[in-house]
């Protein structure tokens, strides 16, 4: 049941003065309904732009912190790259140090090593050449039982 109606049937829907005074009634609060309704469309946008004035400006001043920690910060970052291009010459530095200290005993070591694979050539030779026969001391020939 519409508005119209329901006021219609509360004057008893009789004389037209009533039906006149439930229309009239009735565009009264519609259109108070739609000032109400229009009256908070226009605070909500209100709203909206101040919100959204005060978020930008949050941003702004977020952004202005960033960089201003950013500027605070590069000297400690600068110093962090220098020292670590530091301890790296250094590390390097001693890597060749080490090297050239260890150069005489890895050479000894190499010697050794060369010196040890003839002995261990020709010790393999001389036990080749005892069960081949061509040992001078020793005629290598089986005899049959």
């Amino acid at each position: 049941m519409s508005i119209l109606n329901k006021i219609k049937s509360f004057f008893g829907g009789k004389t037209a003065e009533s039906q006149n005074t439930a229309a009239t009634i009735t565009e009264t609060k519609t259109t108070e309904a739609k000032s109400f309704i229009e009256n908070i469309q226009d605070k909500m946008e209100d709203v909206v732009e101040n919100v959204s004035e005060k978020v930008e400006v949050m941003i702004d001043k977020a952004e202005d912190k960033i960089e201003e920690l950013k500027e605070k910060a590069a000297p400690y970052v600068d110093q962090i790259e220098n020292k670590f291009e530091e301890f790296k010459d250094k590390a390097e530095d001693k890597i060749e140090e080490l090297k050239d200290k260890a150069a005489p005993y890895v050479d000894q070591i190499e010697n050794k090593i060369e010196e040890l694979k003839d002995k261990a050539s020709d010790t393999i030779e001389n036990i080749k050449d005892k069960f081949d026969g061509d040992d001078k001391n020793e005629p290598a020939e089986k005899t049959e039982a």
